[in-house]
C-alpha cells in the first residue's frame, strides 16, 4: 500500500513509479489517493499554514486523478503487475455520491479516521453497501498525532474508563481493545506502531470482545475528530467543517 500525495494529482504515474523505487518492491498492491483534493502543505507546517493555491473539492478533478490510476491498472502497468487495486481516503458520503458513478474500476478500499470516539457509522454503512473495505486510520485515537492537530477539547480514547475496564478484564492494553473492536466491526485497522507486531496482532484477533463489551464501546461515539485538516483549507473557506461537508 502507498499513496498519491496531494502535489502529484496531475502526475500519478511518476508518483507510482517513485513509490515502487523507494519501497524497493516489484508492485503496489493498492494505490490510494491520499486526500480528495490537490491542496498541498509543507511537511511540519503549523495549523495556521495555508496554501494560496488550495481549492475546494472538485468531482471533476478527483475523477481525473482517479482515472490516471485506472489507466495504470488497465493499460500501462497491468502487464508488469505494478498496480493491483485502487484505494481512496478522507472521503465523505457527499463526495462519494459525486464520483462513484463516474469510475470504471470501483475502489477496493476507503481509508478513514475511525476509532471508538469517532466511529463514522453512516460512512461505514455506506462503504459496506458499496462493497468498499473500510480501513481504519488512527484506530487508537492517535495520541502522538502532530501538535498542530491537538486541541484541549480532544478526547483520549485509551484513557476512557470503559476501555480501561475492558482492557483490564482481557489482561491487555486499551490499544488492543481498540483493535479488537475495529476488527469485529468489519474494519481493517492500521495502527502506526510496529513494536511487538506479531504479539499485538495475535492479541487483536484472539479472545474476541463480548456483545456487551462491543455495545459499551459503541456508546463512546462523540464526534471526536482528531485531525481536522485546517492546513488544507482554501482561500475563502469558513473553517475545517467545510472539508468534511458538515
Amino acid at each position: 500500500m502507498t499513496k498519491v500525495w496531494n502535489d502529484m494529482h496531475r502526475d500519478v504515474q511518476s508518483s507510482c513509479l517513485k513509490s515502487i523505487q523507494d519501497l524497493n518492491c516489484d508492485y503496489i498492491d493498492m494505490l490510494f489517493i491520499y486526500w480528495p483534493f490537490p491542496n498541498y502543505h509543507a511537511p511540519g507546517c503549523d495549523v495556521s499554514s495555508r496554501n494560496p493555491d488550495a481549492k475546494r473539492f472538485s468531482a471533476e478533478e478527483f475523477t481525473d486523478t482517479y482515472r490516471q490510476i485506472e489507466e495504470l491498472v488497465e493499460e500501462e502497468l497491468v502487464e508488469e503487475g505494478l498496480v493491483r487495486h485502487i484505494g481512496i481516503s478522507n472521503m465523505t458520503i457527499r463526495k462519494l455520491d459525486a464520483v462513484l458513478g463516474k469510475l470504471r474500476i470501483p475502489p477496493s478500499a476507503c481509508e478513514s479516521k475511525l476509532h471508538p470516539t469517532f466511529q463514522q457509522k453512516d460512512l461505514c454503512s455506506y462503504l459496506k453497501e458499496q462493497n468498499i473495505l473500510s480501513i481504519g486510520y488512527m484506530p487508537l485515537g492517535s495520541p502522538r498525532r502532530p501538535e498542530r492537530d491537538i486541541l484541549p477539547e480532544d478526547v483520549n480514547d485509551m484513557q476512557l474508563p470503559v476501555l480501561t475496564r475492558i482492557a483490564k478484564a482481557h489482561l491487555c492494553h486499551p490499544a488492543i481493545i481498540c483493535l479488537k473492536w475495529a476488527l469485529q466491526k468489519g474494519h481493517l485497522p492500521i495502527p502506526f506502531s510496529v513494536h511487538n507486531y506479531e504479539a499485538n496482532l495475535e492479541a487483536a484477533v484472539t479472545e474476541p470482545l463480548t456483545e456487551e463489551e462491543m455495545a459499551a464501546i459503541d456508546t463512546l461515539e462523540c464526534g471526536n475528530r482528531l485531525v481536522k485538516g485546517q492546513v488544507f483549507l482554501w482561500p475563502g473557506a469558513t473553517d475545517w467543517h467545510e472539508l468534511w461537508d458538515e
